[in-house]
């Protein structure tokens, strides 16, 4: 009779252990489903967000107008999607920036002490002055614009040779040349400007 109720118990406490074990496994199932649909769910949300961020990123170089998210996402997704369009245009504005710099930088010869020594006679900024007051000069350029074009420096074609020298580019639109330029500055800061050569394209 002893043996019977141990067998019993026994098989009681295996029936128990084998019902628990069992929850477990579907428990542990369940969470295991629920964790891969919430990974399918930001793994989506991931590829959405990327791609709107490629998009708003590729039209910051014609404009800097904001797109709204996607319009099912929750209020989290939302501010997470405003911080990335803020940091994809702050990332283009500085590129853009560091490429003007670079291309301002190739066109220019002076040196450090050659800048300071400009800055002492009276230009705070010389590369930005003398490109900016070239700019106002256009009788300079000793040839007539063609097709009803006006000849001016191009800003971007303005080389800065040495403390005395400026290499420019001029067009109309139509037809263009280059000149090479002597500059002095006077005490008062303003920039005077003689022609040394010209020639058209």
């Amino acid at each position: 009779m002893r043996v019977k109720i141990a067998l019993a118990l026994a098989l009681l406490i295996a029936l128990t252990g084998i019902v628990v074990l069992l929850t477990r496994v579907e428990d542990a199932e369940r969470r295991a489903q629920a964790v891969d649909q919430a990974a399918r769910i930001v793994d989506r949300d991931a590829r959405a967000m990327a791609t709107w961020a490629r998009t708003l990123n590729d039209s910051l170089g014609r404009a800097l107008a904001l797109e709204p998210p996607p319009a099912a996402l929750a209020l989290a997704d939302s501010v997470r999607f405003a911080l990335t369009a803020r940091l994809a245009q702050a990332s283009a504005l500085y590129w853009r920036g560091e490429a003007q710099r670079a291309r301002s930088a190739q066109f220019m010869l002076l040196t450090s002490g050659e800048i300071a020594q400009l800055q002492l006679a009276g230009l705070p900024d010389p590369p930005q002055r003398l490109r900016e007051d070239l700019m106002r000069h256009p009788e300079l350029i000793p040839f007539e614009g063609t097709l009803g074009g006006r000849m001016r420096f191009d800003p971007g074609g303005i080389a800065l040779l040495s403390p005395e020298w400026v290499y420019a580019r001029f067009e109309d639109g139509h037809t263009g040349g280059s000149c090479l330029l002597a500059f002095d500055v006077l005490r008062d800061g303003r920039i005077s400007w003689r022609r040394l050569a010209a020639r058209a394209d």
